[in-house]
């Protein structure tokens, strides 16, 4: 479409009950290009900034499409849609009518850089975005919630899903938050797992707000944060939060706040950019941490003990301590820059 003329919904959807499962289940299995935030059963609400990497100035497209919770109350008008250029004007817009229905926007070519979507939702909205460009993210919005809870990432999530975000090299600590808004009162629904770039499930928030907050003060938002340590290794590297929802309901809003590192997610590690560069991050090609046990030394030089408490870096093969393999193995490392390195190997005996 051109700039500031109503876009036209693609398609029209109505989603019976079966239909609407079988939409969740095959939500996982995308083949088109581009990129999305959410899908037809991890949904995000209100209105979160979503921000759109456009290096050249290409003209793209981006669909947005609006499933109606069903109850009247919830359900108060139009969605408004509208793309922001780099330098903040206006670039196109579009709107969806109260309907399970989706809208394309063509967005024509113009300034290099960072784009912005901008939804303003009629009433209470499950969304999810789909956009040709390959790189784009949603904002967790500010910790502090100076432009209120709604401005901020708050997920609708009825089948599980990855995010992930970046934590620069350097950074030795970040804190997660997520506060359960007015009426959002299951505990059951309440759950994600923050997860280390080896895949360890390093926290766990579920259930919410402790009971007797709840007992003393009623139906009121209390924030819930924990603070991750960033391990040797960890850093320069992509975590991930697995948002699975509680284990029955699931009909509750999880909202997620990052602090200490950029505050941005997506859905897989190549679709992330940050928004206030334009650029993607800079992985940590070659990892000079030290290496646990034998390998590290103290201020004297002396090799450390067993007995001190130490860690193993991310792109570590096994460990001293019963993971590792039995019979042949061939390994692959990466070395790009061809920089000499050392590579030890050892066996493992296990005392009778």
């Amino acid at each position: 479409m051109t700039a500031k003329q109503p876009a036209k919904p693609c398609c029209r959807h109505t989603f019976p009950a079966l239909v609407f499962v079988a939409c969740i289940l095959a939500a996982a299995c995308r083949s088109n290009a581009g990129s999305w935030i959410g899908d037809a059963g991890h949904f995000f609400v209100h209105t979160p900034d979503i921000f759109m990497n456009n290096p050249s100035g290409i003209a793209f497209t981006v669909t947005v499409h609006r499933h109606v919770w069903p109850a009247d109350w919830a359900n108060k008008g139009e969605y408004q849609l509208k793309v922001f250029a780099p330098d903040g004007a206006e670039a196109a817009s579009g709107s969806i009518p109260i309907s399970n229905e989706n809208c394309r926007i063509e967005v024509p070519a113009g300034r290099p850089g960072v784009w912005r979507l901008g939804i303003k939702p009629g009433g209470y909205g499950l969304t999810w975005v789909e956009c040709s460009l390959p790189q784009m993210v949603i904002a967790n919005g500010d910790w502090d919630q100076k432009d209120g809870p709604f401005r901020t990432c708050i997920l609708h999530v009825m089948a599980p899903r990855r995010w992930y975000f970046f934590v620069p090299a350097g950074v030795k600590s970040f804190r997660v938050k997520h506060i359960i808004q007015p009426f959002q009162s299951h505990r059951e629904d309440y759950g994600f797992f923050i997860m280390s770039p080896r895949g360890q499930r390093v926290a766990a928030l579920y259930g919410g707000k402790p009971l007797d907050v709840e007992t003393r003060s009623p139906n009121t938002p209390v924030p819930v944060e924990t603070r991750i340590e960033v391990d040797e290794g960890a850093g320069g590297r992509f975590w991930s939060i697995w948002a699975t929802g509680g284990d029955s309901h699931n009909f509750s809003d999880l909202q997620i706040l990052l602090d200490g590192v950029p505050p941005f997610m997506a859905p897989s590690p190549e679709q992330w950019f940050d928004p206030a560069s334009g650029r993607p991050p800079d992985i940590v090609v070659y990892d000079n941490s030290a290496v646990r046990l034998r390998d590290t030394k103290n201020e004297k030089g002396e090799p450390v003990s067993r007995d001190h408490y130490l860690w193993t870096p991310v792109p570590f093969l096994g460990d001293e301590d019963y993971n590792g393999w039995r019979g042949p193995q061939t390994i692959y490392w990466s070395n790009p820059y061809t920089l000499p390195g050392e590579l030890g190997a050892g066996p493992y005996t296990a005392d009778d």
